[in-house]
């Protein structure tokens, strides 16, 4: 996968719509946050009840990398493609483990055998991409526009 390979898949799973720049304290409050935001883009699939039910399930795996990202993510049958929320914490969030985080990519992929590549492939994109150095540049906009534009400079 090429770099401009990883930023275009990027861009198709975040809109810039979906990258929030937020000062919660802890990482249940960053889930909510973003698993109610991207249960608005599918509430007539599923409830919000059922869905997070599934996603405090999946969580109990989810880790914090050493880079800074919190990748909180299910396989779920009513999603139609890979759709993620990206939420940036200027100020970090402690994790119970004691490893801070800054970046939260929460997304969801269809729980369908032609989408199990594309949903490795979108973790390895992520690990790849949201490096502690892209992470910190993130962290010093102001603007979810700025963040938007520097998913083009992945790799460079």
């Amino acid at each position: 996968m090429t770099v401009s390979d990883s930023s275009l898949m990027l861009k198709e799973a975040i809109s810039q719509s979906d990258i929030h720049i937020l000062a919660l304290k802890d990482r249940r409050a960053v889930l909510d946050f973003c698993a109610k935001k991207m249960h608005e883009k599918i509430k007539k699939e599923i409830s919000l009840r059922l869905f997070l039910e599934k996603i405090y399930q999946a969580d109990q795996t989810n880790i914090v990398l050493p880079s800074g990202l919190y990748m909180p993510h299910i396989k779920i049958q009513e999603a139609d493609r890979i759709t993620a929320i990206l939420a940036i914490l200027p100020k970090g969030v402690k994790d119970d483990s004691g490893q801070d985080f800054f970046a939260c990519v929460f997304f969801i992929s269809p729980l369908k055998p032609a989408f199990f590549q594309k949903h490795l492939n979108f973790l390895s994109v992520l690990s790849s991409s949201f490096s502690a150095s892209f992470i910190k540049k993130l962290c010093a906009f102001n603007k979810p526009s700025e963040i938007y534009s520097a998913f083009d400079s992945i790799g460079k």
